[in-house]
């Protein structure tokens, strides 16, 4: 079972990395998603869910330090797999 506490946590984490101009329009994203996790609404899992694929994705974002860049990219795999077995968990 995916604790929900968990998801929040590396969402805050997350959130600090992108606190500055660069990461700007991923903060608000996931300051979005973190109060909707915290409000324990799955839309924070769909939200999360829906950054990724695309042009103009998460995915395609990454931040010019190459130490929070790297950091930036083991939390989102974390954040994802947890959003995706949460929401399933919630919608099966």
């Amino acid at each position: 079972m995916v604790k929900i506490s968990e998801l929040i946590i590396k969402t805050e984490e997350m959130l600090v990395l992108l606190d500055n101009d660069e990461g700007r329009h991923w903060y608000n994203f996931f300051e979005k998603a973190l109060g909707e996790l915290k409000n324990s609404n799955a839309h924070g899992c769909r939200r999360i869910l829906s950054a990724s694929g695309g042009m103009g994705s998460y995915n395609d974002f990454s931040l010019n330090c190459y130490k929070a860049e790297v950091k930036r990219q083991a939390l989102w795999e974390d954040i994802y797999v947890l959003a995706s077995d949460l929401w399933k968990e919630n919608n099966s």
